[in-house]
């Protein structure tokens, strides 16, 4: 989608766009910035990784995962596409308090990682996964999804 294509969606002048962000990547960063600070809203009431995960689960807009998703498919370098990770800080700090107080070593960060590879996965390739492999839609595969992608976060050997 071209700037011109996202002025006329948004109803304004393509010139327009181009004075207040200058490019369409710095656009797209400003997007992802204002998505993700909106996602961001729960994580001062979290009490833990698995809450906040529950909390994030509700609020985030998908717009945020498909729009990311999109810009590293075009080869955007994720280092100009968000300044600012108040959810993902937040959860790894979260986790590695869980872990150390489980007696884990595992890298925090690391966990955090693959916890939500996994949930990013299963938002953008579920349906057509389970189409693929003869499942076909089930109401609660979202839910057991997300339930799976939280206990990834959870210290191993923890309840």
């Amino acid at each position: 989608m071209s700037v011109r294509d996202v002025a006329a969606r948004a109803g304004v002048n393509h010139g327009l766009v181009h004075r207040h962000f200058g490019s369409k990547e710095a656009l797209v960063a400003a997007t992802l910035e204002q998505l993700a600070a909106a996602a961001a809203a729960p994580v001062p009431d979290a009490r833990s990784a698995d809450e906040l995960g529950r909390l994030v689960g509700r609020t985030v807009d998908e717009r945020f995962w498909r729009v990311l998703a999109w810009s590293l498919l075009e080869g955007r370098e994720p280092a100009g596409l968000q300044a600012h990770f108040p959810v993902l800080d937040e959860l790894v700090r979260l986790v590695g308090r869980e872990h150390r107080d489980a007696g884990s070593s595992d890298d925090p960060r690391l966990v955090v990682v693959q916890a939500v590879a996994f949930a990013l996965g299963s938002l953008l390739f579920e349906a057509y996964l389970r189409h693929a492999v003869g499942l076909g839609d089930a109401d609660d595969a979202r839910a057991a999804n997300r339930e799976r992608w939280l206990s990834l976060l959870a210290p191993k050997g923890a309840p």
